[in-house]
């Protein structure tokens, strides 16, 4: 009887301990064969095995990519196989020999793990080593307690994650006070969000598009609480697989979803300065199949603000000046639910569902005076224009996701659906009467006028995705994706007659504007390894179809377009835990029904704001190259890039010789972005550690197709800090500070902004109730001021809403303080690992 393949091989290695390998060898190599070639035809079983897992962080339960996993031989420690992690952090390790084995998983910045006793049989030739969570290398920092304020900010191959369950300064606030705590991201006082100086950017949610982040973008941020969300991601230069909407690439918002084993739940309620207050509740169940989730967050919100606008308008035979100073009080309440279940039924198939639903109100009271003065600047004329505005809202995205495990190791099918729905109901009554120079009302009846304004925006994505693996160290992933995107605006608009004591229609300025959009994609990545670097190659093909519908005018303007989005990754680990990677990616800016529309924004009369349907897409080529390096008390990441940008999209601004200021999206020639990032985190002492940011960039905007004074250029930088200061035991103090430089714009430049944050948190009853505090803008500081200037005006803006707001909260944990069971990890250190079902 042949012996097997495992006495075979321990045979070997007694041969060789013995130093008689040279002798006995031929026939031993000729023995295993015949005893492999008769096992083989006598059974069914493959005489291989594969190992299988996945490699998660310890704090964030994020997938680490590109992680080193090497299957060591029991008790000899000889290196036997080995593979990296794929994007998801899965990995697998193919012609396994039958034996017993242990398994160590390193990458960079985290302790390396030692999972032991994988036994491998032609019985039982498939193992599944389960989720494998390593942690911060507490080592390399020289002893610095690594806590859960430790994973903050992570940088990650290719993207970098913000955990906002440890941001402090941001409680109580919505996703824009989640942003302005971000590295690399800026949002201004009205929201905007930017990203390296561009506010080109694409938001999702849970990595789609949403309807929560549909027809106003910074408007509906303000609607997701913060207690909501779990992280962000930050992808500068994605992949083919993505789509490629957005210059500086994508910032994904992913809401909370617990994955902790058993019931678990959590409260919190906080209060904050001039009536404001939030609250939240989630609650969750788990067991090796199934995982049931659900949140609920609220929040009332209320703010002031103030505008001045001070433009000289200048014509050839005079010159004459327009002074308006504008004060708001917003009222706003959200509530927002999440519902989902998670079904896994066997190692093979995975079912998700969930449901997210936002119902909010809105109410706005403004009041604009308006000064007029002649060319010696001297008032001629006064008028007030009052509005009251009221907003009723919802919006609701349903998922539904599968995932197919082949048994091809690493083979794997995902199919996934998502609706999304927005629905905003606007109700404006203005108010508008003239005054004389002393301030007393003039004889004139006031101009009375409601308009009213019906949004609805709807997204459906149809998505596949498979991914199979070519070898141990290449794979090929594929995918096709559809998505259709509906925005239906319907603008009415009447005044009061006074003649017959009765509203009446406003038919030159009431319209209703329909935008649809279909965009289907086609992607091949393929992923390998060369040299011990990692590379990645892929291309998007996508055939747009849009059109613009003016339902009183019947008018139709289709643009239909089809583009090539390639897209490259190169990285390279080299000695003493520093790493390359180079990256280029092809991306668009496509307009939307805000930017498309004709029909003027009537909110402020002097002051018209248009789209412009004739306008075309931008297109730009990124190029990135970044260098990352972990020392003893410090970890650091630089990136250079640069971007080529064709058909730049500008809002451009002229005045009439009625004084009267119109804004239009158009297309200029070119533009170029380019710049240096720089993150580093500092363990100054072991109860205090620093996360910083610096990004220096340039801006050149080319606009001589339309006029050779929308040529710009500037250069600029912004700086933030975030402090971490452990100083009692469960107790953290967090500050941070953001400074925005002056930047260049394409009729002038936005000045300075800088402001600071600090919080503080108390884990109480062994971390079961948390106590926090914090104060946003400490120095009242934040703040917008822009200079604009053309050859017909030239014009001063200042913004400022509040932003010095105090919040009180407290929370409190039901269940398990563990996310799994902790087993043993190398040199006897306790690591979590989550056995597979």
């Amino acid at each position: 009887m042949p012996l097997s393949p495992s006495f075979t091989l321990f045979l070997f290695t007694e041969l060789r301990r013995r130093r008689l390998r040279s002798r006995f060898l031929p026939y031993l190599l000729l023995f295993s064969f015949s005893a492999s070639a008769q096992i083989r035809s006598q059974s069914d079983s493959p005489f291989f095995g594969t190992v299988k897992g996945r490699v998660e962080d310890a704090i964030t339960a994020l997938p680490i990519e590109f992680a080193t996993v090497t299957l060591l031989k029991r008790h000899s420690n000889s290196t036997q196989n080995g593979c990296i992690t794929n994007s998801a952090g899965d990995f697998v390790i193919e012609q396994v020999l039958p034996g017993s084995y242990d398994i160590r998983i390193a990458f960079i910045g985290y302790e390396s793990f030692l999972l032991d006793s994988i036994v491998v049989t032609q019985q039982s030739p498939d193992k599944d080593a389960g989720t494998i969570r390593l942690k911060l290398n507490s080592k390399l920092l020289q002893g610095v307690t690594i806590s859960a304020e430790a994973g903050i900010f992570q940088n990650g191959i290719d993207k970098k994650v913000f955990s906002v369950d440890k941001s402090v300064v941001s409680e109580g606030g919505s996703a824009t006070d989640v942003m302005r705590s971000i590295p690399t991201v800026s949002v201004d006082v009205d929201g905007n969000i930017s990203l390296r100086g561009s506010g080109n950017i694409t938001v999702l949610v849970d990595g789609k598009p949403s309807g929560l982040t549909g027809s106003s973008r910074s408007a509906v941020l303000e609607q997701i609480p913060a207690s909501s969300i779990e992280s962000i991601e930050i992808i500068t230069n994605p992949s083919a697989k993505y789509d490629p909407d957005g210059m500086s690439g994508i910032l994904n918002i992913i809401l909370k979803k617990n994955k902790k084993k058993g019931i678990n739940g959590s409260a919190a309620l906080l209060a904050g300065t001039r009536d404001k207050a939030s609250a939240s509740a989630c609650l969750n169940y788990r067991d090796s199949k199934i995982n049931l989730f659900t949140t609920y967050n609220f929040r009332y919100n209320t703010r002031q603000g103030n505008n001045i606008a001070l433009r000289k308008n200048i014509f050839s035979d005079t010159s004459f000046y327009l002074n308006q100073y504008t004060n708001n009080q917003l009222y706003t309440t959200t509530h927002m639910v999440k519902l989902g279940i998670d079904y896994v039924p066997n190692a093979k198939n995975e079912f998700e569902l969930g449901a997210t639903g936002n119902l909010n109100t809105m109410k706005e009271s403004e009041s604009v005076q308006n000064n007029n003065l002649n060319q010696n600047d001297e008032l001629t004329g006064i008028y007030f224009r009052d509005n009251s505005e009221t907003n009723d809202g919802y919006s609701l995205d349903l998922t539904g996701n599968y995932k197919r495990t082949f048994a091809h190791p690493g083979s794997e099918f995902i199919a996934s659906m998502n609706y999304s729905q927005n629905m905003n109901q606007n109700n404006y009554l203005f108010n508008q009467q003239s005054y004389n120079l002393n301030l007393t009302p003039t004889a004139d009846s006031p101009l009375l006028q409601n308009t009213y304004l019906h949004n609805i925006y709807k997204v459906t994505t149809l998505q596949a995705d498979y991914s199979f693996p070519i070898s141990d160290l290449s794979k090929i992933d594929a995918g096709y994706k559809t998505t259709l995107r509906v925005n239906d605006n319907n603008y009415q608009s009447e005044s009061y007659n006074y003649l017959f004591s009765s509203f009446e229609n406003d038919t030159a300025i009431t319209n209703h504007f329909i935008y649809k959009e279909q965009i289907h994609a086609l992607y091949g990545i393929y992923s390998g390894n060369i040299m011990k670097a990692s590379y990645q190659i892929g291309c998007r093909a996508e055939q747009a179809y849009t059109s613009s519908l003016l339902l009183n005018s019947g008018q139709e303007f289709t643009h239909n377009y089809f583009n090539l989005y390639p897209s490259a990754h190169l990285m390279k680990k080299l000695k003493k835990d520093q790493e390359i990677q180079l990256s280029y990616s092809r991306r668009v800016n496509r307009p939307n029904a805000r930017n498309l529309n004709p029909f003027p924004d009537y909110t402020d009369p002097l002051n018209l704001r248009y789209g412009n349907p004739s306008l075309n897409p931008e297109y730009i080529n990124s190029y990135e190259l970044s260098y990352s390096k972990l020392l003893q008390k410090m970890s650091f990441s630089s990136t250079g890039y640069y971007r080529e940008i064709s058909g730049m999209i500008q809002q451009i601004r002229t005045v009439a010789p009625t004084g009267v200021s119109t804004i239009v999206f158009q297309n200029l020639a070119s533009g170029t972005n380019y710049g240096f990032e720089f993150i580093a985190r500092n363990d100054l002492l072991k109860w205090w550690n620093l996360t910083s940011n610096l990004n220096f960039y340039r801006t050149v905007i080319l606009g001589n197709n339309l006029s050779g004074e929308l040529n710009n250029a500037g250069y600029s930088w912004s700086a933030k800090i975030l402090s971490n200061m452990t100083v009692w035991k469960n107790m953290i103090i967090q500050i941070s500070g953001t400074y925005q430089a002056p930047s260049a714009i394409a009729q002038g430049t936005q000045k300075e902004m800088y402001a600071m944050d600090i919080g503080l948190r108390k884990d109480l009853l062994k971390q079961k109730m948390t106590l926090s505090l914090n104060v946003s803008d400490i120095f009242d500081t934040r703040q917008v001021i822009t200079n604009t200037s053309a050859e017909d005006f030239t014009q001063y803006s200042f913004r400022k809403r509040e932003s010095r707001i105090a919040f009180l909260g407290l929370t409190y944990r039901l269940g398990k303080s563990e996310l799994f069971p902790k087993v043993r990890g190398n040199k006897n250190k306790e690591q979590e690992t989550e056995p597979a079902d």
